[in-house]
């Protein structure tokens, strides 16, 4: 059987890290959406930032960074890192 390559799944590593970095990015951008949801009812101030993107195109570009900020990041983290070794069956 062909031992496998330290390359040979960096196509799929590349990809986790993109799935992870969107799930990551919903979440991170829903936290914020809520805290400063709570922070805006509880002072008054006016924040257009809603978890509504359809109804507001700000809340919208800041939900598409911060995936694209946690795509990229993950990526990079998936790239650089060391994949794990093969251990020899004896």
């Amino acid at each position: 059987m062909d031992e496998p390559t330290a390359t040979s799944n960096t196509g799929l590593r590349i990809a986790g890290a993109v799935i992870l970095g969107i799930f990551v990015g919903f979440f991170v951008f829903f936290g914020i959406s809520l805290i400063l949801g709570v922070f805006n009812d509880s002072m008054g101030t006016n924040l257009t930032l809603s978890m509504d993107i359809a109804e507001n195109i700000f809340s919208a570009i800041l939900l598409a960074v911060i995936i694209l900020i946690f795509i990229v990041l993950f990526a990079w983290l998936a790239w650089r890192s060391h994949p794990g070794e093969w251990e020899e069956k004896e």
